[in-house]
């Protein structure tokens, strides 16, 4: 009897007897279940209930990352670990005053000077500012490839040609 409810509610039929329902239905939980009844059959009642609209769905918003410039493609400097600990060093520092310069631990910079650590490029661009020194690179340039010899590859076609002068030459 708990059929599917009308947008109408004026043209409702009780959904305990079956009746037309003059004016509004009334909203009664029966025995726990929540029906629209007529007035005749809200004395069976327990309580009435609130129609709730169910919330429309959150849509996550798309993240939206921005770049400036077109990610450039650098590496470390081989040497990087020497270069950290010498300008470091130069500057009279020691590595809980850098690592606190650049946000991170004492151990972090312990491991990049020891070279057991490679620095992120956010890192290594902190470590750069901070100690006046080039960490980055563009990588090297790979030498130009050499005119590449061109070998013919066959097609079905030059096969049908051999075949061909194999039976004339027969």
């Amino acid at each position: 009897m708990g059929g599917s409810r009308v947008k109408d509610l004026d043209a409702m039929k009780c959904e305990v007897c079956g009746r037309e329902i003059p004016g509004k239905p009334i909203r009664a939980v029966i025995e726990g279940a929540k029906l629209l009844v007529c007035p005749e059959c809200a004395r069976y009642a327990s309580g009435t209930w609130k129609e709730r609209r169910p919330k429309p769905p959150v849509v996550a918003k798309p993240r939206v990352t921005r770049r400036l410039k077109a990610p450039e493609e650098l590496e470390l400097v081989p040497d990087f670990g020497r270069l950290v600990r010498g300008a470091r060093e130069r500057r009279r520092l020691s590595q809980e005053e850098l690592g606190r310069m650049v946000g991170e631990k004492a151990s972090v910079i312990r491991r990049i000077e020891s070279g057991r650590m490679a620095p992120s490029m956010e890192l290594a661009r902190k470590l750069e500012r901070t100690l006046g020194i080039k960490l980055l690179e563009p990588p090297p340039e790979a030498p130009a490839p050499t005119k590449a010899v061109k070998i013919p590859t066959l097609t079905l076609g030059d096969v049908v040609k051999l075949r061909v002068r194999e039976r004339r030459d027969e």
